[in-house]
């Protein structure tokens, strides 16, 4: 294991300012080091307020892919970008719905992220992860709890994911790809944010509960509510973190006081 220091701006889609103490963890016997702590994987879905906290990283290690025994198998810390050029070049069909995703697989199995439509979990075949109970195991899909946005994968490090394929037409994969990513452009946004920062409550989108709330465009300092997409919150170069729990929590406070519903947040705030 290496110790390190991690700049946040880099790490993390929103341009989080700030820099912590990160533990790199290069093989599976590191994994017996892990302690108490959190696992930065591409800083996607995460937001820092406690910097005193013991964080974590999977090395480069962790970042392959390859196709075997009909299955798409990649390492947790592998990137949506590198997963959709291999899909393409090799042609088949698997992930494309998380084009524009800029995150890692182990983060996308473990809050089971999707998109128009689709959950990672109606591909998953496995999950490989490690516990501090069990040590490194092999999970089938049977074996872990799958819901919106959630997985049974809480008090677990995923370190590979193997996925259902098909073959297809390279051209079909590559338009596909392109499509979604035109779709996010369009609709939401692909740089400077989360993605979407609350989870949908049933039956509502947040994205129009904080629209009606009259928040669509709101910033503090270095944050704002996307006028766009009123789920997504948009960062800067150097985004505090304070600026954006100030907008997520006048979210919460907003639909509550005027819907009665309580949004749950989507990003996960460590």
């Amino acid at each position: 294991m290496i110790k390190d220091r991690l700049n946040l701006q880099n790490a993390t889609t929103i341009h989080q300012k700030g820099i912590i103490d990160i533990n790199i963890l290069e093989k599976e016997a590191d994994m017996l080091s892990f302690g108490d702590g959190c696992i930065v994987g591409a800083g996607s879905n995460l937001l820092i307020k406690n910097f005193k906290k013991k964080f974590y990283a999977l090395s480069d290690n962790f970042s392959y892919i390859r196709l075997e025994n009909n299955t798409l198998v990649c390492g947790a810390a592998l990137r949506v970008p590198t997963v959709i050029r291999f899909l393409t070049k090799n042609g088949v069909s698997s992930l494309e719905f998380l084009s524009g995703i800029p995150a890692s697989i182990g983060g996308l199995v473990y809050m089971n992220a999707g998109a128009f439509g689709f959950s990672i979990s109606d591909r998953i075949k496995y999950v490989k992860i490690f516990s501090k109970n069990k040590g490194v195991v092999l999970l089938e899909k049977k074996d872990i709890d799958f819901s919106y946005r959630k997985s049974s994968l809480d008090d677990c490090i995923v370190l590979e994911a193997g996925f259902l394929y098909e073959d297809a037409l390279f051209e079909d994969i590559k338009n596909a790809a392109a499509n979604n990513i035109k779709k996010r452009i369009k609709t939401a946004h692909i740089k400077n944010t989360f993605g979407s920062v609350f989870k949908n409550p049933k039956g509502v989108f947040a994205a129009k509960l904080i629209e009606e709330c009259g928040l669509k465009g709101l910033s503090r300092n270095t944050a704002a509510i996307s006028g766009k997409h009123a789920n997504y919150i948009i960062g800067t170069k150097e985004t505090d973190v304070d600026d954006v729990l100030y907008l997520i929590d006048i979210a919460k406070q907003s639909v509550f006081k005027n819907f009665g519903i309580e949004l749950e947040e989507e990003v996960k705030i460590v």
